[in-house]
């Protein structure tokens, strides 16, 4: 589910079938908006419902990626032009 300020935005969305039981990434998708993700110890508003945050999870619950060697990180940012985009 999708929540703004602590209310529900849209409906719970089922976890398709082949994904069960695997590690799912946190993923956000996002088009001419400001966004702030929040995966510390405690929700930013209160929600209708308890969960276990992210930073409080269990480590039997969470895998970690291995960081990647060499001599520093190399960070890609799309550029996409107006009426044409990067979505090919």
């Amino acid at each position: 589910s999708l929540f703004a300020n602590g209310a529900r935005s849209c409906d719970p969305q089922p976890i398709p079938e082949h994904l069960l039981g695997k590690p799912l990434f946190p993923t956000v998708t996002f088009r001419n908006v400001s966004l702030q993700v929040n995966f510390g110890s405690a929700p930013m508003a209160p929600l209708p419902f308890t969960c276990t945050m992210l930073s409080e999870a269990a480590a039997a619950d969470v895998e970690l990626a291995p960081r990647p060697g060499g001599d520093g990180f190399q960070v890609v940012f799309p550029v996409g032009l107006p009426e044409q985009g990067y979505f090919d």
